[in-house]
């Protein structure tokens, strides 16, 4: 296998090229008249299952061509295939939904409208995210005030620009860590396989990409590429704090274990240049003390009341994995299971691979520098599970499953044909399986033109005081909006009486999108409990999906 990756290419570009293109364009012809803006709990695989077989056929094309490249097709050829396949498949939502498909989106933007509003973010709870951690909204509020985009359409095609950049970061990661002999394999399954990437706009949408361009920097020689890994760290501390923690964990651990080897084995060849773990810690401590104070305080504070649950860890594990994967999730049972059993694939194929290398040092290497990359995630799910409830058990998969296919694909490529043709095979099956999950959960994020009239009447027709429930866009157009937004889950269980007595009048937002979120967590009675309420205060909105009811203070 590897000796027929590394063959002289095969086949011209023209034809591989024309094929994509043909494929593409198949795609973008097929979503023309569509307008997907409720997407059905029951509906197979999600936004998948709403697709026309002529999107699927497109891709089928595209798959085709990608293929032959992995084996035949220049690097640059290759590259151009599967960046097609990649954002074609993540930018169907905005192909075929005719709004922003997840109205998180919104919400992040609304922190960037504001500093194009007013100069500045505001230092209160709506904003304490962005308050504490600034860079990726200031530069979206730049790129605001320089373009003045419409908001609705650039929310809308901004995963296709997430996707395109994210795959290019992952490129160059596995092109710096695995040789030549299976490196487009490693790259195809990485890619592929992590359905647990996010491209809607915030700060997520682009960390990953800007973690893994640090470490293609740090593997460089020379002053300017420490410097630009130095300048990424710096605006990606300011930005995302889960992936900066990931990054930093890694590139100290490894300064760590590097120079603890080379005090003890003084017979190694010297290191190839050390890493700036220092000056990383230091602009990571600095910004946490200082320009996220408040929030460092808040989490500290939170961290140390969890420390007493340390021993119900493996309870905490379970409970996430029930809630996961259990017959309660409203999406059934089967997406979470192949999620699930494509991470324990890995997860053994990479043991294989390691176990692989230690009998066979003197002939394989593996990418020592990003080991770290592999365990700390595996550390941090559990560990978040306790702490976080599970807020950031995603990126800690993401990071597993992108450095997984780095030990165990070029590692199993190199053994004979018939043990690289099979786990090809395994490895390509699996992934696919895992890809069609990549947006069944898209019920619980989709926006309508039902929403978009709801944001406007809430921030038009009613008092701007508070209102509580529903999830439904920001008004990032127009002049915005100024009322306080809460949810059930946080004023429950005061009454509508109680909540008018102590705070004035106020709205409550009713619709399917935040019945449905309640029900995922297992606490649909406090949605219930306000919309039983209803019948005894004024609805005065319903445009067949979302329902506001006012009730004026007493």
């Amino acid at each position: 296998m590897g000796k027929f990756l590394n063959n002289e290419y095969r086949v011209r570009p023209l034809p591989l090229y024309l094929l994509t293109l043909v494929g593409l364009a198949i795609c973008i012809v097929s979503s023309y008249g569509y307008s997907i803006q409720h997407i059905p709990v029951s509906e197979s695989f999600g936004l998948f299952g709403m697709l026309p077989v002529g999107f699927w056929i497109g891709i089928g094309v595209m798959t085709l061509s990608l293929v032959i490249g992995a084996f035949t097709a220049s690097e640059r050829v290759f590259f151009i295939q599967a960046m097609a396949v990649f954002v074609t498949l993540w930018g169907s939502t905005a192909l075929f939904q005719t709004y922003p498909a997840v109205w998180d989106s919104y919400m992040h933007y609304n922190s960037s409208f504001e500093i194009v509003s007013t100069g500045f973010i505001p230092d209160d709870p709506d904003y304490s995210y962005a308050y504490n951690y600034p860079g990726f909204f200031a530069f979206a509020a730049t790129f605001s005030t320089i373009a003045d985009p419409n908001v609705i359409e650039f929310l809308r095609f901004y995963p296709v620009f997430a996707a395109a950049f994210t795959l290019v970061a992952i490129y160059l990661f596995i092109r710096t860590y695995v040789p030549a002999t299976g490196y487009r394999v490693a790259f195809l399954v990485a890619a592929f396989v992590n359905v647990w990437l996010q491209f809607n706009f915030s700060p997520q949408s682009v960390g990953l990409a800007i973690g893994l361009l640090i470490f293609v920097c740090l593997e460089r020689q020379g002053t300017v590429w420490k410097g630009t890994a130095v300048a990424l760290f710096a605006f990606l501390t300011v930005s995302h704090p889960t992936t900066v923690l990931f990054v930093l964990s890694a590139v100290v651990v490894k300064e760590i274990l590097s120079r603890i080897y080379h005090r003890v084995k003084t017979t190694a060849p010297p290191a190839n240049g050390h890493w700036p773990a220092a000056l990383f810690l230091i602009i990571w401590i600095l910004w946490s003390l200082v320009g996220a104070a408040e929030f460092t305080l808040n989490l500290t504070q939170f961290v140390l009341g969890q420390v007493q649950y340390l021993g119900f860890m493996d309870q905490a594990v379970q409970n996430q994995y029930e809630m996961r994967t259990g017959t309660e999730n409203i999406f059934g049972t089967l997406y979470p299971q192949i999620r699930t059993f494509t991470i324990l694939l890995f997860g053994l194929l990479t043991l294989i691979g390691l176990l692989i290398y230690v009998f066979n040092r003197k002939k394989i290497s593996i990418p020592k520098h990003i080991l770290p990359l592999l365990f700390i995630p595996a550390l941090a799910i559990p560990l978040d599970a306790l702490f976080f409830n599970g807020q950031i058990y995603d990126r800690g998969i993401l990071y597993l499953m992108l450095v997984a296919p780095l030990f165990f694909i070029p590692t199993l490529l190199r053994k004979k044909k018939i043990t690289a043709a099979l786990t090809t095979i395994l490895v390509a099956g699996i992934v696919v399986s895992c890809a069609s999950t990549m947006f069944y959960q898209q019920s619980l994020y989709t926006s309508s033109a039902e929403s978009i009239a709801a944001s406007d009447y809430l921030s038009e027709e009613v008092p701007q005081t508070y209102v509580i429930g529903g999830y439904y866009p920001y008004k990032d157009w127009g002049d915005g909006e100024s009322y306080q937004r809460l949810q059930f889950s946080a004023t429950y269980p005061t009454t509508v009486l109680e909540m008018a007595s102590s705070s004035g009048s106020g709205s409550y937002l009713f619709d399917d999108t935040t019945e449905l979120w309640y029900k995922q967590w297992g606490i649909e009675d406090r949605y219930d409990f306000y919309l039983n309420q209803e019948i005894m205060n004024s609805k005065v909105y319903d445009n067949g999906r979302y329902q506001v009811m006012f009730v004026r203070g007493t």
